[in-house]
């Protein structure tokens, strides 16, 4: 490691330097808060069958909780529905719910907020 003072750049240097972002405009609203929706929309683009992360969750449980968000939200939307077994819908975005409507999104929707 080279000593501050020997460094091929020191910190006087660095402050002189115009560092910009080429993709500065993808990183707009990085600090806003996760919606439900996002974390939707981010769960839907994983691979299926993929190994768990650090966390242990297994990406198939949370695409089925997914399917199960969108089955939810199409009770609400239509409460007199029948729902037949083993059938699912997957809605678009915009049809998504804002909150989480199952017991399990509303535990996976408080620690993602929480992280």
């Amino acid at each position: 490691m080279y000593p501050l003072d020997k460094c091929p750049l020191a910190p006087s240097d660095w402050a002189a330097k115009d560092i910009a972002f080429e993709r500065g405009e993808d990183l707009q609203g990085l600090n806003e808060e996760l919606t439900w929706r996002e974390i939707i929309m981010a769960i839907r683009r994983m691979r299926r069958n993929t190994a768990p992360g650090k966390d242990g969750v297994h990406v198939n449980i949370l695409k089925q909780l997914v399917r199960e968000e969108c089955m939810k939200q199409l009770e609400v939307m239509n409460p007199n529905r029948v729902r037949l077994d083993h059938t699912f819908v997957d809605l678009p975005e915009e049809e998504l719910p804002e909150e989480p409507l199952t017991a399990m999104g509303r535990a996976i929707f408080k620690i993602l907020k929480a992280t």
